[in-house]
């Protein structure tokens, strides 16, 4: 039973699991099919995989390339921004029918800073092609076979990359240097357009600034071009010069807005010669300021520049023109006109023309230069002599007063015209400078050549021998002697003021300029002075023995006395001081002789000194007379020649001088006659008759 049981059971087992088989067989297959399926998937999904691979690495490429060529883009629009230039600013430099204006310029200035670029990046290639070769020898040095074949391939790629980029480098250079020519030709033209239209605009200050600032635009454009630029500059310099001597002519003979013609004046040489001064001093200055400007570097337009690319200062071995140089060719024209106006002035070609009223200076300089310039009163008194002996041409108190005015403009107008530093050389070549130096020269020379004639016609005019009669009466110096002397005063103050000024203006040294002031003034001192001794001398002659020295002390003081106000006539001083001494002496002696004749104490000195005896009542009567004398005021101690003396302490020298002479006289009679004839009554002693003579 137990075995039917299971006998059961795995029946029933058996037909349960053959569900379960059918169902697994079930499975299978559709596993079967499921894998035949994902095997044609499996193929499919190959093939396709095998059908797109060309198309992926083609997609993976032109990504690849898409990317390197917006990488080339970015590079290519780098370097056409800084190493192409734009066309239209190409066009603009190359177009002759273009303006030549602000854009213009800033084409240019963009051309510039390409070239700048270039070299820029040629002169890192080198410096790194320099680097890279001593890092190459070192490393040779230290290097295994097996890596120099590497090492050598990537030295042959960097050298083949330098070459190519130092190459492009040099293209761009040479590709835009043409373009810089086309330029540089156009300013060059345009300039001297410009340089025709400043004439046209002078009388528009507006104008005429306009066109000199496009004028130092396109000079400062090319200015590493040295050729162009001082062709430029030459022309500028030579319309400034036309300018210049047109605005000279102008103020000369129509004068200015607020001021005269200043030929109005030509007849008074020294305000003709200071009111072209002050004019050309006032000129200049403006002169200097738009050379210094024209000629001056524009950091903007030069920045980065290198001698070797932007200029041809080194191949042609010209220097370009500096601001001085300029202004000395623009100063040139009016300084010959100068030269000639004073000429004329100086050898008396203005001389008879009409006289006007002078008017009033307003230029500072002129203001400056006035204590040059004496009133017409004095100028007139100075002037006196000359007029009566020679009677043409300036005067020389006015031609010393000219070349005085000449040597200080010179002085001054050297710092405005020249720079600092400037040589001796330089100096020389300055046009304006060596004409005022030139007309110093000649006029100082003039000067003396007058003074001197003035001297002769001293000597030999036979009008001051007449004129002087009058002196004969007083004593006093004749009026061509004060004349005379108050013209030598005022050249002397002239001298002066002058040297005070210019040893402030040039810094001389004081005892070197002491000596140098000495040796002009001798001439000077020696043309005035030794005629007028010799001629006074001649006129003493004339006169009695008691007046003479007289005569001789009055000149001799006049002579002496604006001497002593001014440290160069020291020796002058003592010669004439000398001269007085003599002449004191002789008026002493002369009437201190005089008055002992008529005091009779002139003849007992006499006996005394040839031993002879004197009577007591001569004695007695000698004393009588030299008391009453010596107590009378009109009496012979009175001495009116004495009194004729101009100068006070001549006077009381000569007055103590000769009662000396009488009080020794006296106290000789009186000790004689103490000694021998006491009864003789002196009722003074010789301390008293000193007393009373205040000696």
């Amino acid at each position: 039973m137990i075995e039917n049981e299971n006998l059961m059971l795995n029946k029933e087992f058996v037909n349960n699991f053959s569900e379960v088989e059918s169902a697994v067989e079930d499975m299978s297959k559709r596993l079967s099919d499921l894998e035949s399926l994902l095997d044609a998937a499996s193929a499919q999904l190959q093939d396709s995989r095998n059908n797109t691979h060309e198309v992926l690495e083609k997609a993976r490429k032109l990504n690849l390339h898409k990317k390197h060529t917006v990488e080339k883009k970015e590079v290519l629009d780098l370097f056409s921004s800084r190493f192409i230039l734009p066309l239209e600013d190409e066009a603009r430099i190359r177009n002759s029918d273009s303006p030549i204006d602000e854009d213009f310029f800033k084409s240019l200035k963009q051309l510039h800073r390409i070239r700048i670029e270039a070299r820029r990046m040629l002169d890192e290639l080198n410096d790194s092609d320099s680097t890279r070769t001593i890092g190459g020898v070192v490393a040779d040095a230290s290097s295994t076979p097996s890596s120099t074949s590497q090492e050598g391939n990537s030295h042959d790629e960097l050298k083949g990359a330098f070459h190519y980029d130092a190459a492009l480098a040099v293209d761009i250079l040479h590709q835009t240097s043409d373009l810089q020519e086309i330029a540089y030709e156009r300013i060059f033209v345009w300039i001297q357009r410009q340089c025709k239209e400043l004439i046209t605009v002078a009388d528009d200050s507006e104008a005429e600034e306009e066109v000199s600032r496009r004028i130092r635009k396109g000079l400062q454009v090319i200015r590493h071009r040295t050729v162009y630029f001082n062709h430029s500059a030459k022309e500028i310099s030579r319309v400034r010069r036309q300018l210049l001597m047109q605005r000279f002519h102008e103020t000369l003979t129509k004068g200015g807005p607020t001021s005269r013609p200043i030929d109005i004046h030509a007849y008074d040489i020294v305000r003709y010669t200071n009111d072209m001064l002050a004019w050309i001093h006032e000129q200049v200055a403006a002169e200097r300021e738009f050379f210094i400007q024209t000629f001056s570097e524009d950091d903007e337009e030069t920045e980065g520049r290198s001698p070797c690319g932007d200029s041809d200062n080194t191949s042609s071995g010209e220097k370009p023109m500096v601001w001085w140089e300029g202004l000395g060719t623009a100063l040139s024209g009016v300084a010959e006109h100068l030269r000639h106006k004073i000429d004329v002035a100086v050898t008396g070609g203005y001389a008879n023309l009409p006289r006007t009223a002078s008017g009033s200076a307003n230029d500072d300089t002129s203001i400056r230069a006035e204590s040059f310039r004496g009133d017409l009163r004095s100028r007139a008194r100075s002037n006196s002599i000359w007029d009566d002996t020679i009677g043409h041409g300036p005067g020389p108190v006015e031609l010393f007063k000219v070349s005085k005015l000449l040597s200080f403009f010179e002085i001054t107008l050297r710092p405005l015209v020249l720079p600092a530093d400037a040589t001796d050389d330089i100096v020389v070549e300055e046009p304006l400078l060596a004409i005022l130096s030139d007309l110093g020269t000649q006029t100082h020379r003039s000067f003396l050549d007058a003074w001197e004639a003035q001297a002769q016609a001293i000597r030999s005019t036979s009008t001051y021998l007449l004129s002087a009669s009058s002196s004969l009466h007083d004593l006093s110096p004749p009026a061509f002697v004060e004349n005379t002397v108050h013209s030598l005063e005022e050249i002397l103050t002239i001298f002066q003021e002058s040297h005070t000024m210019l040893w402030g203006v040039a810094g001389k040294d004081s005892q070197t300029d002491e000596e140098r002031a000495q040796a002009e003034l001798f001439p000077i001192l020696a043309g005035a002075l030794d005629p007028l001794l010799q001629f006074c001398q001649q006129i003493s002659t004339a006169m009695a023995k008691g007046d003479a020295p007289v005569f001789m002390l009055n000149c001799l003081a006049a002579m002496q006395e604006p001497l002593l106000r001014f440290p160069f006539t020291s020796q002058r001083v003592t010669m004439l001081h000398s001269l007085i001494e003599d002449q004191m002496n002789e008026l002493i002696k002369e009437h201190s002789e005089s008055t002992l004749r008529q005091l009779g104490l002139a003849e007992m000195l006499r006996q005394l000194s040839e031993g002879k005896d004197i009577d007591p009542m001569t004695l007695s009567a000698c004393f009588r007379g030299f008391y009453t004398a010596l107590f009378n005021i009109s009496g012979a101690l009175s001495i009116p020649a004495i009194d004729r003396l101009s100068d006070r302490s001549l006077r009381s020298q000569a007055r103590q001088g000769v009662c000396l002479q009488i009080a020794d006289a006296y106290e000789k009679v009186y000790n004689y006659a103490a000694e021998h004839f006491p009864d003789v009554h002196a009722s003074h002693s010789p301390d008293s008759v000193r007393a009373l003579l205040d000696v």
